[in-house]
């Protein structure tokens, strides 16, 4: 069958038909093809809702009144979705593509965009760019504050999420308190100089730190003692992709050789390693650590020795 508005492959072309009424059928189904792909009916559209979003958490009857107020749009890679510090004109549901914010590294597909900004009467936070093309649907401001006029539930639902973002942020800081805490004693935090000079030495040299800071294995380093290992080990650190992260040193010879405050117990608070998390572990005086905790520690660490 053919359908209005289709060539004779029965494709729909969407420039010139939004929706389909099928004869017998009461509901509006929408059929769109965007690029060849076939998308999704009303009902699979409220599937997705559900099961893709934080949308999911409103209930069927709001859900099911979403479908016939989205429109959707294709936006290509390297343009501005949004532009901060504006009146946002519409909700963005971001079904497939990347798109990222000068402060947010990037959005997944199901990411909602603007709902607390509709609902509080707020200015765009940030501006956010297409990184590839992007496939959205859209619900214009007007019909989403519509939508929230007629039912209520959509405002309740915005006062749930931020309850649960601002628990999250709570438990975040406090893990972080925790996290400084326990590290700080062990903590690194600069490196005290450079590597100067001309000679073969200190080219090599520079040249051995300039390659361990774009390699993610340990590195062993030698030298009698007062030639400032542990700058080198600050230089490789700090010059490397994870300087953002914690590095700390320990000294071996007061391990315990159970590895307690290392892995920590079970039951029991975290070791250094969970704390320290992706940074950098120096370790002096490795000839002094306890041989039954080598192999766990170079399986779990990213050590400097």
């Amino acid at each position: 069958m053919q359908l209005l508005g289709s060539d004779n492959n029965g494709t729909i072309d969407v420039q010139h038909l939004n929706k389909v009424i099928l004869s017998g059928i009461s509901a509006i189904i929408w059929v769109i093809r965007l690029h060849g792909e076939l998308m999704l009916t009303s009902p699979e559209i409220v599937t997705w809702l559900q099961e893709r979003t934080t949308l999911g958490i409103l209930s069927s009857e709001v859900l099911n009144a979403m479908p016939a107020a989205i429109e959707e749009t294709v936006i290509p890679a390297g343009k501005n979705l949004v532009t901060e510090g504006i009146s946002p004109k519409a909700l963005y549901i971001l079904v497939n593509g990347q798109i990222e914010s000068d402060n947010v590294c990037g959005f997944l597909p199901g990411a909602v965009i603007h709902l607390k900004e509709i609902l509080l009467d707020e200015l765009t936070p940030f501006t956010i760019t297409t990184l590839t093309e992007c496939h959205l649907w859209v619900i214009p401001r007007a019909k989403f504050q519509d939508l929230v006029s007629q039912y209520p539930e959509i405002s309740q639902a915005l006062s749930r999420l931020l309850a649960q973002e601002l628990a999250q942020l709570a438990s975040a800081l406090t893990y972080e308190q925790e996290r400084s805490l326990a590290l700080r004693p062990y903590l690194v935090t600069k490196a005290q100089r450079g590597i100067v000079g001309t000679s073969r030495y200190a080219v090599k040299l520079r040249e051995q730190i300039r390659k361990a800071t774009h390699d993610k294995k340990s590195v062993v380093i030698f030298g009698e003692p007062g030639l400032d290992k542990d700058n080198i080990a600050a230089l490789i650190h700090y010059s490397s992709p994870q300087r953002r992260q914690p590095i700390v040193k320990l000294n071996c010879g007061i391990l315990q050789h159970s590895g307690a405050d290392l892995f920590g117990r079970a039951g029991g608070k975290p070791g250094l390693l969970e704390w320290l998390g992706a940074g950098t572990l120096i370790l002096n005086n490795i000839q002094e650590l306890p041989t039954e905790l080598l192999p766990s520690l170079i399986q779990g660490s990213n050590a400097i020795l």
